[in-house]
Order: structure tokens, then C-alpha cells, then sequence
């Protein structure tokens, strides 16, 4: 390996080496007391179950403000029909992508610490 090749190999890695893994996405988050039993339960019921349900996680007023926020982007997704034969049968789910790019509607509940 040629002496410039070499530098630029040793440079690198020197670069690689100095990088640091990045921050969870929770670092700095301290909830207060109240939600910290919750927030225990549902990480837990997550690592055994694959999900969790939060009850009362969202309010009647908050339920409704989303659906009416998020209706013009179900609409634009439409539904996708899959009686035509194959794999499965009746309405599949639609995936609706980069949401946070098409609506503000999600926001609070992405911030929400709990």
C-alpha cells in the first residue's frame, strides 16, 4: 500500500473511531412521578407482548380532533380491495407513509412522554 494510501486508511479509521453511537431518542426525557408507573408498564407489557395499550392514553377530544385532521389523508389513500383471489381476502390495511410530512395532527402524540 502506497505511504498516501496508508495516511488516508489511518485517517479514517482515526475518524470511525472518534464517532460515538448517537443518544436514545429519550435521552433528557425525565417524566414526572405520575407517569412513571405507567410508562413502566407499558415498556414492559412491549418487551413481553410486542405492543401495549395505554387506557385513557388519549382523550374523546383529542380521538376526535384526529380523525377529523387525518380524514383528507385516509381519503386520499382510499381502500384496498383484496377479494380479487391471491394471498389474503377482503380489505387489507393501507400504510400511510411519512405522515409526519403530510399532517401537524400526529405531532403532540409523537412529543408526548408518555
Amino acid at each position: 500500500m502506497s505511504r498516501e494510501a496508508e495516511s488516508i486508511k489511518s485517517a479514517t479509521v482515526k475518524r470511525v473511531k472518534a464517532l460515538s453511537s448517537p443518544k436514545p431518542l429519550t435521552h433528557g426525557l425525565i417524566p414526572d412521578h405520575r407517569n412513571r408507573a405507567v410508562i413502566d408498564k407499558a415498556t414492559a407489557e412491549v418487551k413481553e407482548l410486542g405492543y401495549a395499550i395505554i387506557p385513557g392514553f388519549l382523550s374523546k377530544q383529542r380521538l376526535n380532533l384526529l380523525r377529523n385532521d387525518l380524514e383528507p389523508i385516509f381519503e386520499q389513500s382510499g381502500i384496498r380491495n383484496a377479494d380479487q383471489g391471491g394471498r389474503y381476502c377482503g380489505l387489507q390495511t393501507v400504510h400511510v407513509h411519512n405522515l409526519f410530512a403530510k399532517t401537524r395532527a400526529v405531532d403532540e402524540i409523537a412529543i408526548d412522554p408518555v
